[in-house]
């Protein structure tokens, strides 16, 4: 709720902390076109709790707009992770609220873009900066690198994702 949004925000703002509001995405609310496969979970998802999805797909649009308001009006940021799985047209749900591989990686890349602009907005010129953003990309580059080597000595799919070799970057660089 935006009561508790709110309070989040004010202790942010206490310590000098820019914040940030990441909606998931939820699959009735998708502007995705969606897969065959996510068609089955949105089906499955009715016969289990019947009208929760329809609920959830017409009151979400309705959250994400008020954030949006509440946002620029409160001057933090919003942004809306169904924007990074927007184009997909294979599947990127394994069940109503949650992504799979691809999806994360999308989400994971769309959220660095977005924190990647803060970054780069409050340390303007700031060289050692950008060299800490550098080496953060190079290490998620590495990462993406070694994963694909362990899928192949594995024969088949590792289950991580690309945003934990950026997180864990980010904390090696003491950030």
């Amino acid at each position: 709720t935006l009561r508790n949004i709110h309070a989040v925000l004010d202790a942010a703002r206490r310590y000098d902390i820019e914040f940030l509001v990441y909606l998931q995405p939820y699959l009735a609310a998708s502007s995705k076109k969606l897969a065959d496969w996510e068609m089955e979970l949105l089906e499955q998802a009715e016969r289990e709790n019947p009208g929760w999805p329809r609920y959830v797909g017409e009151a979400y649009p309705l959250f994400r707009k008020s954030l949006a308001v509440d946002a620029a009006h409160e001057d933090y940021r919003f942004a809306d992770a169904d924007s990074a799985i927007a184009n997909e047209t294979e599947a990127v749900f394994v069940d109503d609220y949650h992504l799979g591989d691809r999806g994360n990686r999308l989400v994971a890349e769309h959220l660095y873009d977005i924190l990647l602009e803060a970054v780069l907005a409050a340390n303007p010129g700031n060289e050692e900066v950008r060299a800490r953003l550098a080496d953060v990309e190079l290490q998620a580059g590495a990462f993406a690198e070694a994963q694909a080597r362990y899928e192949g000595l594995l024969g088949g799919r590792l289950q991580a994702h690309a945003h934990l070799g950026i997180v864990s970057a980010l904390l090696d660089s003491g950030k």
